[in-house]
C-alpha cells in the first residue's frame, strides 16, 4: 500500500510539471513567434525530467523548476519591454492606437486617456478611471507632456 502511495505521488508529480512546463513552453512559443518551440521545449524537457521521478530527487526537481520558471519570466519581461513604445508619447496628442501600444492599455483606458485631455502633468493620470499607482509607475516611462 505504501509503494502504491509512492507511486501516485510520483504520477502526481510528473503531471503537475509537465502542465506547468507545457503552459510556459507555449506562451514562450507564441511570444517569440516561433512556432514549434513549445513542443521542442516540452520534448526535451519531459524526457529529461520524467525518468527522475524519485521521490528522493524531488526537491532538487522543483529547485530545478524554479530556476527555469525564473529564466522563461526573464526572457518575457524582456519580450513585453520590445512590444512598449520606443520613445515617449505625448499624451496630449498620441493618438489612441499609440496609446495602445503601451502594456497596460487597451481601447477603453486609451480612449479615457484621449476623453480626459489636456493633461499639465503625467500624474495628471491618476484622475482616469482605471489609473491608479501602481499603472501610472507601470507606463510613466512611455509618457510625457508636452514633447
Amino acid at each position: 500500500d505504501g509503494k502504491k502511495d509512492i507511486n501516485l505521488f510520483k504520477l502526481f508529480i510528473v503531471r503537475s510539471l509537465t502542465k506547468k512546463i507545457a503552459s510556459r513552453a507555449t506562451h514562450l512559443s507564441y511570444g517569440l513567434g516561433i512556432p514549434g518551440l513549445d513542443s521542442l521545449i516540452l520534448g526535451t524537457l519531459l524526457e529529461k525530467n520524467c525518468s527522475e521521478t524519485d521521490p528522493d530527487r524531488i526537491s532538487e526537481l522543483r529547485a530545478r523548476q524554479r530556476n527555469e520558471e525564473s529564466e522563461l519570466q526573464e526572457i518575457q519581461n524582456q519580450i513585453t519591454k520590445t512590444k512598449s513604445p520606443q520613445g515617449s508619447l505625448d499624451l496630449n496628442t498620441a493618438e489612441e492606437r499609440e496609446l495602445q501600444s503601451i502594456r497596460g492599455i487597451g481601447p477603453v483606458l486609451a480612449e479615457r486617456i484621449i476623453s480626459g485631455r489636456p493633461y499639465r502633468t503625467v500624474d495628471d493620470l491618476l484622475k482616469v478611471k482605471g489609473i491608479g499607482l501602481k499603472k501610472l509607475e507601470k507606463i510613466r516611462v512611455y509618457v510625457v507632456v508636452g514633447k
